[in-house]
């Protein structure tokens, strides 16, 4: 009996010493647990003015915000405003942990003075910029400064450093500089009268200061895991990284190299089709081919698509007359008039996922068949400065591109588009070859629609042409409606000119824009935007014109291609897939050639239609808001 209690009582000593063993390690991981919570939270509680000055000085720069502030409402917005201050913070606090740290107090004092110049750097050039030429820290400003000599940096500090021009930017850097010094004396002297005292309080602070740091390192992480991964550096603007200088200067630094990379692998494509001759012209008729590509023309700015002003006089004309055929349904893969044109320019299926430096430039393939081929833009020096106009540029106006593709091409712009038809008449038209392929990119209704006519001409519509009342209209924005729709009017006058002067040959005209715009149309907003799309957004700035003229001896000889076209104009169609109908307008024989993305070919079918690298457009423009 004796043995049987005392085995019971050693199994219950057992189990009372297994339970206080497990106790203590319960007890050390909830101790270890808060220790590690309060470490990591200290850089917070003792470096807090670091941490929200230079969060608000660089979100004060950043787009997100507008872009919340612009579409209110807007769940996307939002998170991507969180997401940019959740980037900033851990910036932030990654510099305030390593100041907490240090124990010499000269590393510490140094380190911090640094690490406050550096914020206060980033701030000045970004405001500067922003200021001045009203740009972000972006890819081209990182080229410029790399090709920047002695003698032009000398002359921008002399013509902007030293002028009225930084007068703003240094009003606001010395108002942070003073907020900066009276919330570090003020925060050393209340900061432990202010911390929380009571442990409970503590460990609160503690763990939402962690759990905010996480999810930092996890939204970062993840950002940065995403950019990484493109395969173009036209993606990198979709998947709308954080905009702050800091992360400006990173991304731009990583366009720029895939940028490079791009225009590698571009090239060593083009000369291979170049040297393979694998595509050739299968008809002896003379033909020329003319592409106009227009710029921020919104399809329902033109009266030809049912606007209510007679903005479109010579292609109403050209409809009636049979000779013009206007298609109902394409759009554009994206606003960005880099990215759109080279879609439009190179046989690849943005659709399928496909990028534009994998893919032959199709004018290429036009000139290795046995075409002459001219390109006309007059946007070759066209708002140098601008990232849109750098990107794109870089790639048309490449050399070894430049040899491989054209027979000839202009080398200036002109302030009206009327001047670079009358360029190109002037200089090309005796040396037309039996087989013609002409681009002429225009101005169009590019932003800051006064410019682009001549205003004492083309000055038709007025603020009273416009019968609008929307509660955001005021006369200045009926004004500038007008102009636009008075250089729509310019644009007709100009597509007239080009239509005139191959009106008498064997002759194809295909006009389509590079994007669309907005101009006052369903709210307060005149330009194109970046933020998250809606119906209405897609309406005004995707969907594009797009129409083809035949000139009479064209419609003569070939009226089973005049049929086609006519049967196509209500197809869906998305402007990336171009040159498969062109390769077959213009009887090319080509392994590049696609009939079932080609618009006009009975085996064509519209899959669904991706913008932006991402969205279905259908999806989006069709939903019920």
């Amino acid at each position: 009996m004796g043995g049987v209690i005392r085995r019971r009582c050693d199994t219950f000593v057992s189990y009372l010493y297994r339970y206080k063993m497990e106790q203590n390690k319960f007890v050390n991981t909830s101790s270890f647990i808060k220790r590690l919570f309060y470490k990591i939270a200290t850089p917070c509680y003792r470096e807090l003015p670091f941490i929200v000055i230079s969060i608000y000085m660089m979100n004060s720069l950043s787009r997100s915000l507008d872009d919340a502030l612009l579409v209110l409402g807007s769940p996307n917005a939002y998170y991507a405003t969180i997401g940019n201050i959740l980037v900033l913070f851990l910036f932030a606090y990654i510099g305030a942990a390593i100041i907490t740290y240090l124990k010499s107090k000269i590393l510490y004092s140094s380190c911090k003075i640094l690490l406050y110049l550096g914020v206060i750097s980033l701030y000045v050039i970004s405001h500067f910029l922003l200021q001045n030429f009203g740009m972000s820290i972006s890819p081209t400003c990182l080229i410029l400064l790399a090709e920047t000599t002695s003698n032009e940096a000398s002359e921008f500090i002399n013509q902007y450093i030293f002028s009225n021009a930084s007068i703003p930017t240094i009003k606001m850097t010395s108002m942070f500089l003073v907020i900066i010094t009276i919330f570090e004396i003020l925060w050393n002297i209340f900061k432990s009268k202010i911390y929380p005292n009571p442990h409970t309080l503590k460990n609160i602070f503690s763990i939402i200061i962690s759990t905010i740091v996480i999810i930092s390192v996890f939204y970062a992480s993840l950002t940065t895991w995403k950019l990484c991964k493109v395969e173009s550096s036209d993606h990198i603007r979709f998947l709308e990284p954080p905009s702050d200088p800091l992360c400006s200067i990173f991304t731009s630094i990583l366009t720029v190299n895939m940028m490079e990379n791009d225009m590698a692998d571009a090239i060593k494509l083009n000369k291979s089709i170049h040297l393979q001759k694998n595509s050739f012209i299968s008809s002896t008729d003379s033909l020329n081919i003319i592409v106009v590509i227009g710029e921020s023309y919104i399809k329902h700015h033109s009266h030809l698509y049912g606007y209510p002003l007679k903005n479109t006089p010579y292609l109403t004309q050209e409809v009636l007359n049979e000779n013009l055929y206007t298609f109902k349904d394409v759009i554009s893969s994206s606003n960005s008039t880099s990215v759109s044109l080279r879609n439009i320019l190179c046989c690849n299926n943005s659709s399928n996922n496909e990028v534009w430096h994998k893919h032959p430039y199709f004018l290429n393939i036009f000139k290795s068949s046995g075409y002459k081929v001219y390109f006309w833009s007059n946007q070759v020096d066209f708002a140098k400065k601008e990232t849109f106009s750098f990107t794109l540029n870089s790639f048309l106006y490449n050399p070894e591109i430049c040899e491989l593709a054209y027979t000839k091409r202009n080398l200036q712009s002109y302030k009206f588009d009327e001047d670079i038809v009358q360029s190109f008449t002037d200089s090309v038209n005796c040396e037309f070859n039996k087989h013609n392929l002409i681009i002429i990119h225009l101005n169009g209704q590019h932003h800051g629609v006064r410019e682009r006519f001549p205003y004492n001409k083309f000055k038709y519509f007025n603020a009273d042409s416009i019968n609008r009342n929307e509660p955001f209209l005021g006369i200045d924005e009926k004004e500038y409606i007008a102009d636009y729709d008075n250089a729509t009017l310019y644009n007709d006058y100009v597509l007239r000119k080009i239509i005139d002067e191959f009106r008498n040959s064997n002759s194809i005209l295909v006009y389509l824009s590079d994007h669309g715009e907005e101009v006052y149309d369903y709210r307060y907003q005149c330009a194109r935007d970046q933020g998250p799309l809606t119906a209405l957004k897609l309406k005004y700035q995707y969907e594009i014109p797009f129409m083809v003229w035949c000139s009479d001896i064209y419609i003569e000889k070939y009226p089973e291609k005049v049929t086609a076209i006519k049967n196509a104009v209500n197809r869906p169609f998305i402007s990336d897939n171009l040159c498969n109908m062109l390769f077959n307008l213009g009887g090319i024989e080509t392994p590049y050639y696609r009939d079932s993305l080609d618009l006009i070919s009975p085996n064509y079918k519209c899959k669904k239609r991706i913008i932006n690298n991402h969205y279905i457009y259908e999806d989006i423009r069709y939903s019920i808001d």
